[in-house]
């Protein structure tokens, strides 16, 4: 009998298979939340992207699997294992490296066939070198037939708990503190280490090295892509044409401040969320502008104002320079940490951290003006157009008060718009509407009152007869009442989603989106 074949060696050999199956678990997870940054500042963080995320996550695993199983069953003695975790480490490697490439070429695609594909060439490969791992290491544990039930449940059991260490080593320290690039280095650093050690324990020293320049190759790029200080940014020129002044990651998605000519735009993911005249310090959206209108439309005792949806708080301005306390809740701590620095933001009442909803429903304030502008990239998130969310609303509104709504669209009334407005009017006695041309997009701006009767009274602001579309609207057969259960909200907002972010790719460059 061989050392190889002593019973040392069987118990260090089912570790080492028992440690890559947590660590090959571990990596899937790990892979699909990353993924979600890899593809989000250029298609967005959306439903869409999720779903492509997760259907091409289970068909690679799936066909894993599959191949897996016959390919142990075929060669069960044979270094398989460390071989697919080395293909899997390769695999994962190649994710930054094609990234730029992959994402240019499906870009025209659109949002949606776009985030597909992308998917599919960039993390299909190591997901399905991962999903290989498991039936190989069910066919390499040894022991009585009776024994095989209790001896695949802990394998799986390994992977699952593996999977629930990756999504949680993930989301929250790899991406907010390392970045996604470096942890897409690491993980793949960590599968090379882990076929090294497997080849340096059958004694095979060729793939064993291999497998270690591989690692050093990986976790080297993991420490140079992390992600470079503000100073170098600006001051290096790293970025040319629009300037970066700050690139960060937060919970929610890619932030990016960016000088492009005159203006200074608040970025997350691939869609502008405010924009400022630097020379002015105005925003450059009319319908923040417009804003600044509502006064003589709200009750003469008007004193107070919710924000849902921060951005960098020019809205808040704009309310706060009419006379009104206004409260904001912005559920990205980061953007207001950046709004501060860079777009001049100061509270004008209380600021609330946390997801605008939550808000709405544990609140127990009342105001005369609710403000609703939350973007999810491009956008409204759909628990925050629905009908049980206006009836929250409209339960935080004093008697007389008043919503307004800012809805990004195409300039095209159709069942997107018809949608929202079915869906006030079921819940308020009176809705207006008002269109506001802009760079080829639209804001539909809805008012809705508290009181029948309310709203806008054309009197020379911004809010004239002239743009005044609610007749159109009620004229029209489509749209539907969005409710938090039947919500197409994701479906109807797909083609201006992909109008904002082509005018963002237009006006500012791929490049500034790649980084």
């Amino acid at each position: 009998m061989t050392s190889q074949e002593g019973p040392a060696f069987g118990r260090t050999r089912t570790a080492f298979i028992l440690s890559t199956v947590f660590i090959a678990g571990a990596a899937v997870m790990a892979i699909e939340i990353l993924g979600s940054r890899v593809l989000g500042p250029f298609f967005g963080a959306t439903l869409y992207v999720w779903a492509a995320l997760i259907t091409v996550a289970l068909v690679a695993l799936a066909v894993g699997y599959f191949a897996g199983g016959r390919l142990a069953d075929g060669r069960p003695h044979s270094p398989l294992i460390e071989t697919l975790t080395f293909a899997a480490a390769l695999a994962a490697a190649a994710i930054p490296v094609l990234r730029v490439g992959v994402l240019e070429w499906t870009g025209p695609l659109g949002a949606v066939s776009g985030a597909f594909v992308a998917t599919l060439l960039l993390f299909s490969p190591v997901l399905f070198a991962l999903g290989m791992v498991t039936p190989m290491a069910i066919r390499l544990s040894e022991g009585a037939a009776e024994k095989a039930g209790s001896r695949s449940g802990t394998i799986l059991a390994l992977s699952t708990m593996g999977g629930v260490s990756g999504s949680l080593l993930s989301a929250f320290v790899l991406i907010p503190h390392a970045g996604v690039r470096a942890s897409i280095g690491g993980i793949s650093g960590l599968l090379a280490l882990t076929a090294a050690v497997g080849f340096a324990l059958g004694r095979r020293w060729a793939r064993a090295t291999a497998s270690a320049a591989l690692m050093i190759l990986s976790l080297g790029l993991a420490v140079r892509s992390r992600p470079p200080s503000i100073s170098a940014v600006v001051s290096e020129g790293i970025f040319k044409g629009p300037r970066v002044l700050y690139n960060g990651e937060s919970f929610y998605g890619r932030i990016r401040v960016v000088d492009s000519g005159r203006y200074r735009l608040l970025m997350i993911d691939a869609y502008a969320q405010s924009m400022v005249d630097r020379s002015t310090g105005e925003s450059g959206y009319a319908y923040v502008r417009a804003f600044g209108s509502l006064r003589p439309i709200l009750s003469p005792s008007a004193r107070s104002a919710l924000l849902v949806g921060g951005g960098a708080g020019h809205i808040a301005s704009e309310l706060a320079a009419q006379g009104l306390r206004v409260d904001m809740v912005e559920v990205d701590g980061k953007i207001l940490d950046v709004a501060r620095k860079y777009f001049g933001f100061q509270e004008r009442g209380e600021v609330f951290v946390e997801d605008g909803r939550s808000f709405l429903n544990r609140t127990d304030r009342v105001y005369d003006l609710i403000v609703l502008d939350a973007y999810a990239g491009g956008w409204v998130p759909a628990h925050l157009a629905s009908r049980e969310c206006f009836l929250d609303a409209r339960r935080v509104l004093k008697g007389d008060g008043l919503l307004a709504v800012n809805w990004v669209s195409t300039g095209r009334i159709g069942a997107e718009q018809a949608s929202v407005y079915r869906t006030l009017r079921d819940v308020f006695p009176s809705v207006r509407v008002h269109r506001l041309e802009s760079s080829g997009l639209a804001n539909f701006l809805y008012l809705a009152s508290a009181a029948a009767g309310g709203g806008p009274a054309g009197d020379g602001s911004i809010f004239t007869p002239e743009n005044d579309v609610t007749a159109e609207i009620v004229a029209m057969s489509e749209g539907e009442i969005l409710t938090d259960d039947r919500n197409r909200t994701d479906l109807l907002q797909t083609p201006k989603a992909e109008a904002f972010r082509n005018t963002m790719v237009r006006l500012l460059g791929e490049s500034v989106f790649l980084d």
